[in-house]
């Protein structure tokens, strides 16, 4: 798990346009939290699978296959979204899809969330559960213009 969260990490880093320091010139703030949010749509993506492979292991309610195909939705958006997001080291706004799929990544994020709450709580489904808020919060802060303002001016 470590090593996928230090190779998402260098993907990022490799998406951020190098900075010139003779003239001072830095990359811009959408593109730097660009690769914020492609990295964690792309963790979001594997604690779903992780989630999906540990509800079908305790089985019962746990593998419901609502929850089941909840999660795999979310797997797959989360996926998409990071795709999108990272394919082109484009500022956010000129992605036709981008934002689309952000709104659809936070929803799918929420529904996993809910989705889970009539479960006893544990620890590793506590751990899963705190990438994907994590993910569904950066998803909103970007399709939705008005937040996405706020964090830029922070």
């Amino acid at each position: 798990m470590r090593l996928l969260s230090l190779f998402c990490l260098l993907f990022a880093l490799s998406l951020v346009p190098a900075t010139s320091a003779d003239h001072g010139d830095t990359a811009p703030v959408t593109e730097l939290c660009m690769g914020d949010l492609a990295v964690n749509c792309r963790d979001c993506q594997y604690q779903c699978d992780m989630l999906i492979d540990y509800c079908l292991k305790k089985g019962g309610k746990w593998a419901a296959p609502e929850r089941i195909s909840i999660l795999r939705d979310c797997s797959d958006i989360s996926q998409l979204c990071s795709s999108l997001v990272s394919r082109h080291n484009l500022p956010f706004d000129q992605s036709k899809f981008a934002k689309k799929a952000c709104q659809l990544c936070s929803d799918a994020c929420a529904e996993v969330q809910a989705s889970m709450t009539s479960l006893p709580p544990n620890k590793y489904v506590k751990n899963y559960l705190k990438h994907v808020a994590d993910c569904q919060t950066i998803c909103n802060e970007w399709w939705n213009p008005h937040r996405r303002q706020a964090t830029l001016v922070k």
